[in-house]
Parts: structure tokens; C-alpha cells; sequence
């Protein structure tokens, strides 16, 4: 009778640490403790964001408790999940599909770069990134074209030759002697350039 007691006293305990520990893993689950970085598979049919977890899982977070937070493409984030077992998503790129029970922001999408604004101008040492061009380049001349409403420029050292935009974004560069066909692919009239600075 005493070893039947002690059975079922086993059996109770372990149960009951069983189902007290189910409890906590769930617990620890729902609590905002999984990093991801918040990616966009936009492109995958049937996709939008998901959750990458560090070891490469993806999580599609289709259901939200918190529906303020709007998630952003390259976002780190903290979160809690529910799995929604039975969930069926035409995704398919994901591991598990999961209700989001909190999440918090770790860290923002960097910054897109500011554009630089366009320059119009016939002093090139005045410009900040075209002086930088012509000195780090050993640049001796500088011709202006017309491009696309504004302007473009053609930067010519001994050897080689830029030409930019009007905000210094490169459009081609090769050996001298090749600049014609170099501008010929963004200018109309290669002849229409205008002498604008010549090294002293």
C-alpha cells in the first residue's frame, strides 16, 4: 500500500511539474524577449513582412494584439507569439505563422541618404562634392551639358574622364580619347558642351 502511495505521489508531482513547466515555456514565449528583424518579402506572392529570427527562422505575424505598430521593413524588433498551429497562409516562405502577443521597437530602419540637390553652376570649386572631384581626381577641365532639364557634367583629367549629373551621381567614366561615346548616351549633342573651368 505504501509503494502505491508513493507511486501516485510520483505521478502527481511529475505531472504537475510537467504541465507547471508547459505553463512557463508559454509564458516566456508571450513575453516581449524574441529579437527578429522585420524584412519585406513583398515580393513573394502572397508575402509582406515577416519576422527573421537570429537562427534564420522567418514568423509571419498574422494576427497582432497591438494593431498601432506598424511594421517597417529592416525594423529590430522584441516580440511575444502565440503559435497559431492551424493557420493556413499562402506565404509559404515562412516557418510558423504566429499571434503577436507585444512587441517593441529596438531599433528603426536606417535612414535613406538625403538626395543632394541639383547644381546648376558655372564655378565648380564653389560645390562641395565637385571640388572634391577635381582635386581628388587631378582634374583639368570641366564641361556643362544639358541633361534632363538640368545639367550634367564632364570631368577631364590627363588619363580619364567623370561624368555626373547635377547631383554627383556618377553616370559613366572611362580612358580619354572614349568620352564621345560616353556622352553620346546621355547628352543629344556632344558639341553642345560648355567650357565651364580649366585648371590654372
Amino acid at each position: 500500500m505504501k509503494i502505491y502511495f508513493f507511486y501516485c505521489c510520483c505521478f502527481l508531482f511529475l505531472g504537475c511539474n510537467a504541465t507547471s513547466k508547459q505553463k512557463m515555456e508559454k509564458k516566456d514565449l508571450e513575453a516581449c524577449s524574441t529579437m527578429a528583424t522585420v524584412k519585406d518579402f513583398s515580393g513573394l506572392d502572397g508575402c509582406k513582412f515577416l519576422l527573421v529570427l537570429e537562427n534564420g527562422d522567418k514568423y509571419l505575424p498574422a494576427k497582432f494584439k497591438d494593431e498601432k505598430f506598424v511594421l517597417k521593413d529592416k525594423q529590430v524588433v522584441k516580440f511575444g507569439y502565440k503559435l497559431m498551429e492551424n493557420m493556413m497562409s499562402i506565404c509559404m516562405a515562412e516557418n510558423k505563422a504566429v499571434e503577436i502577443t507585444c512587441i517593441e521597437l529596438v531599433s528603426a530602419p536606417p535612414a535613406k541618404p538625403a538626395k543632394k540637390e541639383c547644381v546648376n553652376t558655372e564655378t565648380p570649386m564653389r560645390t562641395g562634392w565637385m571640388k572634391t572631384m577635381i582635386e581628388n581626381n587631378l582634374i583639368r577641365a570641366v564641361t556643362k551639358y544639358d541633361y534632363r532639364g538640368a545639367s550634367a557634367y564632364l570631368f577631364s583629367a590627363d588619363l580619364e574622364f567623370f561624368l555626373a549629373d547635377c547631383q554627383g551621381t556618377l553616370l559613366c567614366q572611362g580612358n580619354k580619347g572614349e568620352e564621345d561615346a560616353c556622352v553620346g548616351k546621355y547628352i543629344e549633342s556632344v558639341a553642345s558642351g560648355k567650357n565651364i573651368w580649366t585648371k590654372p
